[in-house]
């Protein structure tokens, strides 16, 4: 057929970069999530009592949000374990300090926000008798919408980099990818 298949380095590259990119895209969809209130239509809404906790001390409202640390705070790294690659979350310098002196790292909230606490926790490690908070899901709703899409973010991938991939594929073609 005269078809000529890019060479193994440079499918690797492009691998790469793909994941890379995904990482930014599913930092970004976070952030912007929250500030659209995405999933609001599944997450039990607020307590009255929290809701207004929130006005008296001149935070948003919005589900996900109080002061926007926790928003400003997602972010990704790079991994080695348990595969080499790059993780999403939380920065683990953030954290929210109190007016008691509390250093509450922000990693924390966003846990029991995903997985809900007390009675509500999801993981079945809930305490008996304290109700707590409903979990809230946001980082695995959103984690499948993007995988169930993960072929038009490829094609976004490769529009919005052509000139690198053109650039990357026509090296891996006269052997020097791995030189480089």
């Amino acid at each position: 057929l005269g078809l000529r298949v890019p060479p193994l380095e440079f499918r690797i590259a492009l691998q790469k970069e793909f994941v890379l990119y995904m990482a930014g895209v599913y930092a970004e969809e976070l952030q912007r999530a929250i500030e659209n209130q995405r999933f609001k239509r599944s997450w039990e809404p607020l307590t009255e009592r929290y809701l207004k906790h929130k006005e008296r001390m001149g935070w948003s409202t919005k589900i996900w949000e109080a002061t926007g640390l926790l928003r400003d705070s997602i972010t990704y790294w790079r991994v080695q374990r348990p595969i080499n690659g790059w993780a999403i979350g939380i920065d683990q310098k953030a954290h929210y300090k109190t007016e008691t002196g509390l250093n509450l790292p922000v990693r924390l909230v966003a846990l029991w926000m995903e997985y809900g606490t007390g009675d509500h926790a999801e993981k079945g490690d809930g305490q008996p008798g304290f109700p707590g908070m409903p979990a809230r899901p946001l980082f695995r709703p959103l984690r499948d919408r993007l995988s169930r899409d993960i072929g038009l973010h490829y094609q976004t991938f490769i529009r919005e980099n052509a000139d690198a991939v053109d650039e990357l594929l026509s090296i891996a073609l006269v052997g020097g990818l791995g030189k480089q």
